[in-house]
């Protein structure tokens, strides 16, 4: 299309050249043929105009349903959004405005990131927790009360969260001073990010999930192995298995199978 566009934009253009884009872009053999016969400019330009401004519109098109495409799969989070209303199958994202411009997450602050990252991890959890609820319509009040209590605690934590992200002013991180860290009162927070509950942190939840699943087949392969480093690797699983069963986490079933058939226990 570069070349039709060079053609069309040129003052005076080579009518042969005009002829030779034709045919490389049009079935029509016939017109081809015709304007081959006879001499004829205006109808040549029509004809290679018409196919630029097709080509150029349908490249939008695509273009837009494409950015289209890839926006549904998007569930953007709200200070409003409520937990259960979260679409588990979508990405999910929080538009960070300042000044009445999105700010791209690579271009936040390390410290913005972190709680950024905690309040994404916090719906996915409540998400799960809320679906698991629903399923305990039968279960006895002090169950119920435990998971709405860690739900609870969730719910702060994000409500923190988007204080923090709502004030943002678009201030990088003020240089750490290394002479206030010896004092760690406010380290574990900051670690953390948000008004993360020390026993209920979405983050080390999420950790968690992601060490389980990346070392489940390399534990599987040590143990075929008769690796003595397998018991070591178990035993690390199992912690963090444990450390999500004490924050009433639940599991998949083909996940606590796999992970029984590994040596995890769940008793």
């Amino acid at each position: 299309m570069e070349k039709i566009k060079a053609w069309l934009d040129s003052e005076d253009p080579d009518y042969h050249e005009g002829l030779i884009l034709l045919a490389k872009n049009t079935k029509n053999r016939i017109l081809v043929q015709n304007l081959n016969r006879r001499t004829h400019h205006k109808k040549l330009k029509y004809e290679l105009q018409k196919i630029y401004d097709r080509n150029v519109t349908s490249s939008k098109i695509v273009k837009a349903n494409k950015k289209q495409a890839k926006e549904d799969q998007i569930f953007i989070l709200t200070p409003k959004t409520k937990a259960e209303d979260v679409n588990p199958s979508k990405k999910l994202k929080i538009k960070v405005v300042v000044n009445k411009k999105e700010v791209d997450y690579n271009d936040l602050p390390s410290s913005l990131k972190k709680i950024y990252d905690n309040t994404v991890e916090a719906y996915k959890i409540m998400r799960t927790m809320h679906e698991k609820l629903k399923l305990m319509s039968k279960a006895p009040d002090t169950q119920r009360a435990a998971l709405v209590e860690q739900l609870t605690k969730l719910d702060d934590t994000i409500r923190g969260n988007w204080e923090t992200i709502d004030k943002w002013d678009g201030t990088p991180d003020e240089p750490k001073n290394d002479s206030n860290d010896s004092s760690g009162d406010n380290k574990g927070a900051d670690d953390k990010g948000g008004n993360s509950d020390p026993g209920i942190d979405a983050k080390r939840i999420g950790t968690n999930r992601k060490y389980i699943t990346s070392n489940k087949t390399k534990l599987a392969k040590l143990i075929e192995a008769k690796d003595a480093k397998a018991d070591a690797l178990r035993d690390k699983v199992q912690q963090r298995v444990d450390e999500l069963r004490k924050a009433d986490v639940g599991f998949e079933e083909d996940t606590v199978t796999e992970l029984k058939q590994l040596g995890i226990k769940f008793e």
